[in-house]
C-alpha cells in the first residue's frame, strides 16, 4: 500500500499551499516536520522555554577576543537550544578616538570548566520561565561579565563566529543603539544552535575596546531545553 499526505486549504492569514505533498526526510527517513513551538517534555524530564536579560556595567578596556558574556550547556540529561541573542551597547565615556561598538559569539567545544569572574547569574523559576507549569532551568554556567572581561575556563573557541552585530553610537555619552541581533533560529533553516555536556558559547568584542572608553553592555537571551 502507497500512501501519499498532502496539505489542505491553509487557515486564514497564513501562507500556506493547497495539495503541498509531504517530504520523507532523507536524513532519518521520516516525514518532515516542524511543530512550534518544540516539544519541551521528554523522558530525559520537563524542559522549557527561557528569556534572560542581564548586563555588564562599566566595562572597559576588554581586548578583542575577550569574553563578556558565556554559557556552558546543563550536565543533565536536556540540551541547551539557543534560540535567539541579542546585544547593546551604551557610551558611558567616551574613547579618545571614535571606534566601532561590534560583537560575536562563538562556539565552544571541549567546555569541561566553566568561564569565571564577573557574576553568575542562575535564571529564576518565576521569571525567567515562560509558562508556570515548565521545569526551572537547569542552567547554572551563565557567567557575565562586569568592568573586565571573564577568565577563561576550560574549552576551545571555534575559530570562526556564529553571528557578529555592530552596536550604532557616535562616542557621545550616553550614545547607543537599540538591540543587536548576533543570532536568530528563524535563520539558517530555522535551525537553533544546540548545545550539549561540555558545549556551549561565549560572546565577545570584535574591536578591542579602547584605554579610556567606558560602556554598559545589555544581553538578551532566549533559549529552550529539551531534546531535540
Amino acid at each position: 500500500m502507497k500512501a501519499t499526505l498532502v496539505s489542505g486549504a491553509p487557515n486564514s492569514g497564513t501562507i500556506g499551499t493547497t495539495n503541498t505533498q509531504a517530504v520523507v526526510d532523507a536524513s532519518f527517513n521520516a516525514v518532515r516536520m516542524s511543530p512550534k513551538p518544540y516539544e519541551f517534555n521528554s523522558p530525559s524530564g520537563p524542559g522549557g522555554f527561557y528569556r534572560l536579560a542581564v548586563e555588564s556595567v562599566g566595562a572597559t578596556v576588554i581586548a578583542s577576543g575577550g569574553t563578556i558574556f558565556s554559557v556552558r550547556a546543563p550536565m543533565s540529561g536536556l540540551q541547551f537550544i539557543l534560540q535567539r541573542f541579542l546585544i547593546s551597547a551604551v557610551v558611558t565615556t567616551a574613547f579618545s578616538a571614535a571606534q566601532a561598538l561590534d560583537y560575536q559569539i562563538i562556539r565552544v567545544d571541549g567546555f569541561t570548566a566553566a568561564d569565571t569572574g564577573g557574576t553568575t547569574v542562575a535564571p529564576l523559576l518565576t521569571s525567567n520561565r515562560m509558562r508556570t507549569n515548565m521545569a526551572s532551568s537547569s542552567a547554572s554556567s551563565i557567567q557575565v561579565s562586569t568592568t573586565a572581561a571573564l577568565g577563561a575556563g576550560t574549552g576551545t573557541s571555534q575559530s570562526r563566529a556564529i553571528g557578529m552585530g555592530v552596536v550604532s553610537q557616535n562616542n557621545a555619552v550616553g550614545s547607543g543603539g537599540g538591540m543587536v541581533t548576533l543570532f536568530d533560529n528563524s535563520q539558517n533553516g530555522a535551525h537553533p544552535a544546540i548545545f550539549g555536556p561540555n558545549e556551549g558559547f561565549r560572546v565577545s568584542p570584535v574591536t578591542t575596546m579602547g584605554s579610556t572608553g567606558v560602556v554598559n553592555i545589555y544581553y538578551v537571551m532566549e533559549w529552550l531545553e529539551a531534546l531535540f
